[in-house]
């Protein structure tokens, strides 16, 4: 039988291999003059969901483009550009940099 140290590194071991990625839609306000964070969002394989960050709405898409195209229809009336954003690989990029983040152990 597994013990229970390894078990909990093979179940983060598998969430890690499973995990959506995560990304952000932004909007440009005039010409670089400002910007913000629409939503964040999580692209599963099969479909991405998003949470507006102001209203907490959901969404759910084909994919990530599908959202970002949902979010550029959101921002037309007000003339505002909109942005995806990939956050995990800058994560990645990030800890291979300043190593890896602090943990409480095997949970």
């Amino acid at each position: 039988m597994i013990g229970q140290g390894d078990y909990h590194r093979w179940l983060k071991q598998e969430a890690r291999e499973q995990a959506p990625r995560l990304f952000a839609i932004a909007y440009e306000i005039g010409d670089r003059e400002d910007g913000e964070i629409a939503a964040y969002g999580l692209a599963f394989d099969d479909h991405a969901e998003t949470v507006d960050v102001d209203d907490g709405h959901h969404t759910r898409s084909e994919d990530a483009a599908h959202a970002l195209a949902l979010y550029e229809r959101f921002a037309a009336p007000d003339n505002l550009k909109a942005h995806l954003l990939w956050l995990d690989q800058e994560r990645t990029e990030l800890a291979v940099r300043t190593g890896p983040a602090p943990t409480n152990g095997d949970r």
